[in-house]
């Protein structure tokens, strides 16, 4: 009776640990990375990571084309672009089978304040 307590005992061991560290992995992947200017206009590849907490913490609607391009440096000229608007490449957009791009749409009014944007794949 011990023995197969014991046994009980390791294999409920065993599982929790391995339980939990799925757990702290899926948390630490899912949380966005923090918008940083200068990683955003260095590192390209890293836009789609920031981008979530560069929406949550920045008001864009209103904001002038002038601040839009100081905050996140010169746009590409893209598939999206517009005569109203300007694009920044994301990257690759997330999953396991990544086929397209993720894009920042940023559309500005006459007055050249943003009135709308919007993330695409092309």
């Amino acid at each position: 009776m011990k023995k197969s307590l014991k046994i009980i005992l390791i294999t409920l061991l065993v599982n929790g640990l391995i339980v939990g560290g799925l757990v702290l992995f899926v948390v630490h992947s899912v949380q966005p990375e923090k918008f940083d200017r200068k990683t955003w206009t260095s590192n390209p590849e890293k836009r789609r990571d920031m981008v979530s907490d560069l929406l949550s913490i920045t008001e864009l609607k209103g904001m002038s084309k002038s601040k839009v391009v100081k905050l996140l440096g010169q746009p590409e000229n893209s598939y999206f672009k517009e005569p109203d608007n300007i694009v920044y490449l994301l990257g690759d957009e997330g999953g396991l089978i990544s086929i397209d791009r993720e894009w920042l749409i940023i559309w500005f009014d006459e007055g050249n304040s943003v009135s709308n944007y919007e993330i695409k794949v092309d």
